[in-house]
Formats: structure tokens, C-alpha cells, sequence
């Protein structure tokens, strides 16, 4: 990892452009076609971009971003999330669910609300300033950060955002705290983003290992939508006074509990690979 200055500013540089043409092309996506598909790469392209801002800032103290432009980004960022809730929950609804009159409904009004959520997010990509993401785009945005100097190690900054994810693990998975589960996916998603932007400068990263980064996230996600789930059809039961719920909420709760726990297992049976990786990309 004994790169100069000069190589890690370009392997940002690079990266950091990529993050936001992908953006770009993610936000034309679904101004053409809201679909989950295109909503969730939207959503995940840019998280990588503001993972992006943030890496850069902490070993550079270079900002992708300004203050009002961030704060822009992370509000549509929001909005989005609204979106992509609804329309996870629609589709497992659909597929995973018992056909109840309390399901039907419940998926109907669903359906709704996806109507109008996804007529919102495409007036809210109208309406953002999209010209501090086309800048990112651009070669010429990176000039002094090429001339910037390093202000933390890459080993210092992986090793303290996985410290971030291990100190969640007592709470989330030992003690089967739900919320700290979901906090852990949270940094995990730092930790995951951060490793693949900066990997042309790490020790040993291949895509195989790349791969077996995705498959954390992948099994704290499912456990994470059907949290949602849970508190969606909990809330609108409440709201419409439903009374044939025994069925649903059963099968609600025991998908929301297996998926939980199947998390919490592949965190504890992988906890000393996954440390034992972090150690490998992190070696002076």
C-alpha cells in the first residue's frame, strides 16, 4: 500500500466520476420509467456518491460537495427512500404473503401509493439542481484535489468504519436488538462503499472478495425490508381498523423474525472472516 499522494487523488478522481456519471444515468432511468429496478440503482448510486464525498473529505479534506448542494442531494435522498420503501414492500407483499381480505386491501392501497410516489420522485428529479452531480462528472472538477495533501492513511480509515460496524455487534446480533441490527447495515454500507472505492489502492482485493463484501449487505437488507413491512401493515391496520389480521400479521412477524436471525447467524458464523479481511486490505 505504498502508493504516492498523486496515485490515490487519481484512484478518487476516478472513482469519484464514475459514482456520478452512474448517478446521471441512474436519474435519467427513472425519469423515463420509475420502476423498483431503476429506483434501487438510483438509491445505491448514490450512496456510493456520497460515500464518495465522505472518503474524500476524511483523507483529504476535499469536498465533493458544498454545504447547500449536500444538503439538496440528502433530502432527495429521502424522498427516494420513500419511494423504494413502498414499492419493496409491494412486491414481497405480493409474493410472499397469504391471500387474506386484510392482504388484498393492504396491497391495494399499496399499489396507491406507489402510484403516487413514483409521479412525486420523478417532479422531485425535475426539480433538483443536477449541476454539483454533472460536475462531479467532469475531469477538470478534480484538478486540486490532484494537488491536495493526504491527511489520514487508507489503512486508519477502513479499520475505524469497520470498528464502527464490530461495536454493533454485541447489541445487534448477540443480544437481538432490531434497531441496532438496522444500525449496523447502515455502516456496513460505509464500510462496503468506502473498500470499493478505494480498492485499485488496497493489498490483494479481488472481485471474488468484492463479492463476498455484497453478501452482508445483502442478507441485512432482506432482514431490514421486512422491518418495514412489519411497521407498514402494523400502521395500517391501525389506521383503517382492520379486523382479520390474525393470518397476516402472523406470517408478517415470522418472515421479519427468520430473516433477522438469519442475519444475526451470518454475522456470527463469518465475524472472524470478515476480520480477518479487513486485516488483510488494511496491512502496511
Amino acid at each position: 500500500m505504498n502508493l504516492a499522494d498523486t496515485d490515490i487523488t487519481q484512484i478518487l478522481s476516478k472513482g469519484n466520476r464514475l459514482r456520478a456519471r452512474k448517478v446521471i444515468n441512474c436519474l435519467n432511468e427513472v425519469l423515463t420509467d420509475p420502476t423498483p429496478t431503476a429506483t434501487h440503482d438510483l438509491s445505491t448510486s448514490l450512496r456510493r456518491l456520497l460515500m464518495g464525498h465522505q472518503v474524500t473529505n476524511q483523507l483529504y479534506r476535499w469536498k465533493l460537495f458544498r454545504k447547500k448542494d449536500l444538503s439538496q442531494i440528502q433530502i432527495f435522498r429521502r424522498q427516494l427512500g420513500n419511494v423504494r420503501d413502498i414499492q419493496e414492500i409491494t412486491l414481497k407483499i405480493q409474493n410472499r404473503t397469504p391471500v387474506t381480505n386484510t392482504a388484498k386491501c393492504f396491497l391495494n392501497n399499496l399499489i396507491e401509493k406507489e402510484i403516487d410516489v413514483t409521479q412525486s420522485i420523478v417532479a422531485a428529479i425535475q426539480a433538483l439542481d443536477h449541476t454539483p452531480i454533472v460536475s462531479c462528472a467532469e475531469v477538470t472538477y478534480y484538478h486540486s484535489l490532484l494537488q491536495a495533501t493526504l491527511k489520514k492513511s487508507l489503512p486508519d480509515l477502513i479499520t475505524n468504519s469497520y470498528t464502527k460496524v464490530a461495536s454493533l455487534f454485541e447489541s445487534a446480533v448477540m443480544g437481538s436488538d432490531d434497531q441496532a441490527l438496522h444500525q449496523m447495515r447502515v455502516r456496513y454500507k460505509r464500510l462496503r462503499y468506502s473498500i470499493e472505492l478505494l480498492a485499485p489502492a488496497l493489498v490483494d482485493i479481488s472481485k471474488a472478495k468484492l463479492a463476498y463484501l455484497r453478501s452482508f449487505q445483502q442478507i441485512l437488507g432482506e432482514a431490514h425490508d421486512w422491518l418495514i413491512i412489519d411497521e407498514a401493515i402494523k400502521e395500517y391496520i391501525l389506521n383503517t381498523g382492520q379486523t382479520e389480521v390474525d393470518q397476516l400479521m402472523l406470517k408478517i412477524e415470522q418472515l421479519r423474525f427468520d430473516a433477522h436471525q438469519k442475519a444475526r447467524k451470518y454475522f456470527a458464523d463469518e465475524r472472524s472472516n470478515l476480520q480477518f479481511f479487513i486485516s488483510s486490505i488494511t496491512s502496511k
